[in-house]
């Protein structure tokens, strides 16, 4: 079984990278977006063309679109999901019923995500429960573990 990915990134990889962060990264926080295809609403070319990159040169981070060997658009505005709580939490996936919550062990911060179904007769019922392994900040903690609860979903709707 491959690990889902999302425009070429593998997500469990990207999860993995986030929770060995000492801190919040740039780089990171743009890998994700290009993942999650974060680009802006105005812009058409966002769904357009597949290739996207993230480019680093001397401390600044951008996402880029080609069309070939051609830039067809780039930005650098994105959450620091990596560094901020508030933007990490907008990386858990919605859906039938999520919930989460933080722990601060002796390894550092965790977090875990799990979704409930609401609906059906065998309702209330755990679908998922993910966890990330501990981390350097809760910012990165909950940012790994949606990435790792995003991930789950992906391979379920292929399975």
């Amino acid at each position: 079984m491959t690990s889902p990915t999302v425009a070429g990134i593998d997500l469990m990889e990207l999860a993995a990278k986030v929770e060995a962060a000492a801190c919040g990264d740039r780089v990171l926080d743009c890998e994700i977006a290009v993942a999650l295809r974060e680009a802006p609403y105005t812009a058409p070319w966002a769904t357009k063309f597949p290739d996207w990159r993230v480019q680093s040169l001397q401390g600044y981070t951008r996402a880029e679109v080609w069309d070939g060997d051609r830039l067809v658009g780039h930005w650098h505005s994105f959450a620091p999901y990596s560094a901020s709580l508030d933007a990490a939490m907008t990386l858990i996936p919605d859906g039938l019923g999520v919930g989460w919550r933080m722990t601060d062990g002796a390894g550092g911060p965790t977090a875990e995500i799990w979704c409930v179904a609401i609906e059906g007769p065998d309702a209330p019922r755990e679908v998922y429960h993910v966890g990330a392994n501990p981390t350097a900040t809760p910012a990165l903690a909950l940012t790994a573990a949606a990435l790792r609860a995003r991930a789950f979903l992906i391979e379920e709707e292929r399975s």
